[in-house]
């Protein structure tokens, strides 16, 4: 396990810059989207931000959205 407070950001492959991005993701979002988030709903919040940052270089994430909504219903809309 990594200790930041002895200043120990990184040991072999692994790093604390993944999830750090991640959590600024998320707490830009919510600031800013969301201004404040509910106990029933965080899962839900915690999907969205997932899924924004694990597509953060996809540059048609838009059609990446609109196809896996509609896989949903088994009906693909791009190619």
């Amino acid at each position: 396990m990594l200790n930041k407070e002895k200043e120990e950001y990184t040991r072999g492959k692994y790093h604390t810059n993944t999830i750090e991005g991640f959590w600024t993701l998320l707490k830009r979002g919510v600031y800013g989207q969301y201004h404040k988030v509910s106990v029933k709903h965080l899962q839900a919040y915690l999907n969205e931000f997932t899924f924004k940052y694990n597509h953060r270089d996809n540059k048609s994430i838009f059609d990446t959205l609109i196809n896996k909504c509609a896989l949903q219903n088994n009906t693909p809309v791009f190619s």
